[in-house]
């Protein structure tokens, strides 16, 4: 393992850890060790008080520790809810509020899942009437859902299921009615938090 590869590692782990915040704590713990550096060099060399940037740097320190240790509120907008057949594996990744997911079947079929405060935004009847083959709202197990029918410039066709509560949006790109089948099937099980 390289140098390299720690630090990448190791960023991947606070970052996981700790989230944004902790990135910033880290980055101003970085900067406040430096500049404690750089006084106690110049408080050596010139035999001068440095306590402005010394006390700056101390307060720097107490910041950045701070932020590493305030918790990141992740939410995984319950994907974890998705009923995953066993020839489908699901990934996922938290982006500070926002949440991205991929439910890959082995033979490469996919349902891409994105939930976060600025995912998803009502489109209007006509515009629905124009984009989509087929859209209706629906009430699936108690919850408001949104689905759409779209046909792509390929062969394939877009299915994309929005459940406006938590603003969490499926989409699957299919070319069999099997795979809009199984998809159906797989998206509808989500329960919204």
């Amino acid at each position: 393992m390289t140098l390299d590869d720690a630090f990448r590692v190791c960023w991947e782990l606070i970052k996981k850890e700790h989230g944004p915040f902790g990135l910033i704590g880290l980055t101003l713990l970085a900067f406040a060790v430096c500049a404690l550096l750089v006084g106690a060099v110049q408080a050596v060399r010139r035999r001068k008080k440095c306590l402005a940037s010394l006390g700056g740097a101390v307060l720097m320190a107490a910041a950045g520790f701070g932020f590493f240790c305030l918790p990141y509120p992740y939410r995984t907008y319950n994907i974890h809810t998705v009923v995953i057949p066993p020839d489908y594996t699901l990934h996922h990744q938290l982006y500070g509020d926002a949440c991205v997911a991929n439910i890959t079947r082995k033979d490469g079929f996919r349902i891409n899942f994105d939930a976060g405060p600025s995912q998803v935004t009502r489109p209007s009847d006509e515009e629905q009437r124009r984009w989509s083959i087929w859209w209706r709202e629906q009430v699936v197990a108690g919850e408001r859902v949104w689905l759409s029918l779209r046909k792509c410039c390929t062969r394939q066709h877009v299915l994309t299921v929005t459940y406006p509560k938590n603003n969490a949006n499926f989409y699957a790109e299919f070319t069999s009615e099997a795979d809009l089948a199984e998809a159906l099937s797989i998206i509808l099980t989500y329960r919204p938090d």
